[in-house]
């Protein structure tokens, strides 16, 4: 569950890019035959190192990073006053990709609309990526050291063609 809140948390960081420069987690690493603290984001013992839900948003954030923030608004299908999903979409001026991060808090998927301001057409296939798992407590109990999700968070990348503000598509 704490990765979940540390993905919609690093959301709200990039939408204020302006203003927040870094940010940095803490603590890092654990042995996983003495967990005394259990946010830390790399396991490691004798024979192995894992890296927690924590660490795989982290990975994905970082390698998912917009030069520019776009206006991003969520419309759920569905009772709108409720913000069971958080979005930004910014785009990667290197390469042209329109980047898409999502992180859905409830227990089940959401049907909704994300807006995407400055952005005139998308093409119809875009590269997904996805963290998710269906029962995290029941992971957690079978294997402490890995800790997994019970959450999804998604991000999704279309490329630009012709103008970075019309992005066509990449992937499946």
């Amino acid at each position: 569950m704490a990765a979940l809140a540390e993905a919609a948390y690093l959301i709200g960081l990039e939408r204020n890019a302006d203003v927040v420069k870094k940010a940095s987690y803490a603590p890092l690493f654990f042995n996983g035959n003495d967990i005394a603290w259990p946010v830390n984001m790399i396991a490691f013992d004798s024979s192995r190192v894992m890296g927690r839900s924590s660490y795989h948003v982290q990975k994905l954030f970082s390698w998912n990073r917009p030069d520019e923030v776009l206006q991003t608004q969520v419309v759920p299908a569905v009772d709108p006053d409720k913000r069971e999903v958080y979005a930004l979409a910014g785009l990667d001026k290197k390469t042209g990709d329109l980047i898409i991060k999502a992180v859905n808090r409830a227990g089940s998927p959401r049907t909704l609309t994300i807006k995407v301001g400055g952005i005139e057409k998308l093409g119809k296939k875009a590269k997904v990526t996805i963290l998710s798992h269906d029962d995290a407590l029941n992971r957690a109990r079978k294997s402490q050291m890995c800790g997994r999700w019970a959450w999804h968070c998604s991000i999704s990348r279309f490329r630009s063609m012709n103008h970075p503000r019309t992005p066509s598509c990449i992937g499946s």
